[in-house]
């Protein structure tokens, strides 16, 4: 029961903010005739999905890793955490990139970009190495 209540609450915690903005993206890409405000559109959207993920994406792997370490091995359980990661970030992305007709290779770099900067500011706040001693 216990390890079936830790899945339910880890759905819960990072389900419920990675779902709306897929929702509002595939409704986004399917509903919207005008190409180019569809492109810019999409594009912000794909910026704030991956910035939520690279912010999320620390805990959820310490999050996966210890829940997954129950199951499988460490390095299974690592393995494991990372193919979730990639199912999470890529199948939106390529759906993005295919909707909205951009330069893959610009869409890429920036969303890279986002997601980096997203992670790093999540670990130096998890880190407290923004605290100031006056």
């Amino acid at each position: 029961m216990e390890f079936g209540g830790l899945v339910v609450e880890l759905l819960i915690f990072f389900g419920i903010p990675l779902i709306i903005p897929i929702s509002i993206i595939l409704t986004i890409g399917n509903l919207l005739h005008k190409e180019k405000l569809k492109k810019i559109i999409l594009f912000a959207l794909s910026l704030i999905y991956n910035s939520i993920v690279g912010f999320l994406s620390p805990l959820l792997f310490f999050c996966l890793i210890l829940l997954l370490s129950e199951l499988l091995t460490i390095n299974g359980a690592f393995l494991a955490s990372f193919l979730i990661l990639a199912i999470i970030l890529i199948p939106i992305n390529i759906y993005m990139i295919i909707k909205s007709k951009i330069n893959p290779i610009l869409y890429i770099l920036f969303n890279i970009i986002i997601f980096v900067v997203s992670y790093i500011a999540y670990v130096t706040l998890i880190s407290g190495s923004g605290n100031v001693n006056l």
